[in-house]
């Protein structure tokens, strides 16, 4: 109403503007701001504000060189040091989101700098923190270490009991980056309780919201879940819909991994809609990628690719290179899975190694040894390990176990005795873990080994997935599961049982062509009769 009346009003501008912006109508406030500075280009204030929306609003690039960079000449010109400070702090955060983390580094050090000179403490504490998780990402863990330590000592002479909470979240940030999330769920839980015991509404969510995520890292699903749904009660009791979106997503990811597939396409769709309607373009990329990552592990081949595609195009256009990366090596993963080893060596060839975090070259790595066994290549044994160590390190269970799978499928073929030990060992893994998808792929391997030996533990086994695939309602190795239950099943005798269990096998690999896109079918069922063929020489053997 009182923008109506003194639309011209600089002050009034800005605050209509903020609360725009605040409530989730970004484009709405770079309007208003874009007329504010058309009328007056000298308004530093503007500039800064049309930055910090433009961030929010994924357009990291448009705020550093349209926005910000003209707040701060402005205000370097008028000798207003706190404003400068703030302007490259700001600066500090586009150059992160772009990826330009040696600017970034830069911007944040100066700010902390000038905040220092001027006793701006919270200020000077607040630019070391974000410094810090920049040299994280960088992986000058040292660096990061110091700079949080400076920080501290800032901070608790001023005896913020809050800004010490925020810094153990910072410690917690910076060992996730490292791949330790134990230290990380340690450093969260101290943040954790510090916001509790302060009542601090929306930053115990986050807390909560975090402390889940290394739960479930950890493969803790169960104490993820309770984490998480305290974190969804939290943010729907502040009325923070972004941060209950944040959540969705993440449970969707969990129940993904427990097989729950139809609960979690549910989520994902409901989340996807959310997003577009708030605007939130990271929050819709991340939906795609999650999305895509439930195609791909129901065989929906050509979904996990045009999903993967999606999220790629929107974290290129705000310059997300840890998102971009997550989007490729998703993409590559739904080639291999086809046999098309053209576009998943074009996929990898776009994700930097130097870039990616633990979980992400550890996948990488995953990804290129698959690519390998498809291609014959010779490295593939030594990507694996070095895939394993990493994921070790990095205190990712199932991302371990995934390698350790690949491992035993390959030593199968090549060394019977090695593969005995791998599998004893996922089998004592998938009896602890107890997720669906998990003891599926175990089984397979169980059935492809019971081929050589133990037919009659194997048909076993096999009848025990026809339980968890009806859990999961779709699977992307259920032909070759049915494949070989039929061909355990005829040997024993069961004739009816094995022509049941090879029209399933047919049904799945006629669903698996029919999910593909029609340019990879042709090769894709030429992967699957390979497969086929392995199987029945196995079998013979």
């Amino acid at each position: 109403q009182l923008l109506a009346t003194h639309a011209r009003d600089a002050g009034v501008v800005l605050d209509a503007a903020l609360a725009e912006a605040d409530s989730g109508r970004g484009e709405r406030a770079l309007q208003l701001l874009e007329a504010l500075v058309a009328n007056d280009g000298e308004d530093a204030r503007a500039w800064f504000l049309l930055g910090r929306v433009a961030i929010q609003q994924g357009q990291a690039r448009r705020a550093v060189d349209d926005y910000l960079l003209r707040a701060l000449v402005l205000w370097t010109r008028a000798g207003d040091a706190r404003a400068e400070a703030e302007a490259r702090n700001a600066l500090g955060v586009g150059y992160e989101r772009l990826g330009q983390l040696d600017a970034a580094v830069e911007q944040y050090r100066r700010a902390a700098d000038m905040r220092a000179a001027i006793a701006d403490t919270r200020g000077q504490a607040t630019s070391l923190r974000n410094l810090a998780i920049v040299q994280a990402v960088r992986g000058d863990r040292a660096a990061a270490e110091a700079s949080l330590e400076r920080a501290r000592g800032v901070l608790e002479a001023l005896g913020d009991r809050a800004s010490i909470a925020d810094l153990h979240n910072d410690r917690g940030v910076v060992a996730e980056e490292r791949g330790d999330f134990r230290e990380a769920l340690a450093a969260f839980r101290e943040a954790l309780a510090l916001r509790q015991q302060l009542g601090q509404a929306t930053l115990i969510a986050q807390s909560l919201n975090n402390v889940a995520f290394c739960y479930f890292q950890l493969g803790e699903i169960d104490n993820a879940a309770v984490y998480w749904q305290q974190a969804l009660g939290s943010y729907r009791q502040i009325d923070d819909r972004e941060g209950a979106l944040q959540v969705i997503q993440s449970m969707a990811l969990l129940e993904l991994s427990r097989g729950h597939y139809a609960d979690a396409g549910q989520r994902l769709d409901a989340s996807l809609r959310e997003a577009q309607d708030l605007q939130l373009p990271e929050e819709i990329d991340v939906a795609q990628v999650y999305r895509g990552e439930l195609a791909l592990a129901e065989g929906r081949s050509a979904d996990a690719a045009s999903a993967a595609a999606s999220a790629a195009a929107g974290f290129e256009r705000r310059a997300d290179r840890r998102g971009l990366s997550e989007a490729k090596l998703l993409a590559a993963r739904a080639a291999v899975f086809v046999g098309d080893s053209a576009a998943a060596t074009q996929a990898l060839a776009g994700v930097v190694e130097a870039e990616l975090s633990p979980e992400q070259h550890a996948l990488f790595l995953l990804t290129r040894a698959r690519l390998g066994a498809l291609d014959g290549a010779v490295a593939v044994e030594r990507d694996l390990a070095d895939a394993e160590r990493i994921a070790g390190e990095a205190h990712n269970a199932a991302l371990q176990l995934d390698v350790r799978i690949e491992r035993a499928q390959a030593a199968l073929a090549t060394a019977p005795r090695k593969a005995d030990a791998l599998i004893a060992d996922l089998v004592t893994a998938a009896q602890r873990r107890g997720q669906a998808p998990l003891r599926l792929a175990v089984i397979v391997l169980e059935l492809q080994r019971g081929l050589r030996g133990d037919a009659a533990a194997a048909v076993q086994r096999y009848r025990e997935a026809q339980v968890l695939l009806r859990q999961l309602g779709r699977w992307h190795d259920e032909a070759r599961l049915h494949a070989f239950g039929a061909a355990l099943l005829r040997r024993g005798g069961k004739t009816a049982e094995a022509d049941a269990a090879e029209q399933a096998a047919v049904r799945a690999r006629a669903a698996l062509l029919d999910a593909a896109a029609p340019a990879q079918r042709e090769r894709f069922a030429q992967l699957l009769d390979r497969r086929a063929r392995q199987a029945e020489a196995a079998d013979e053997r």
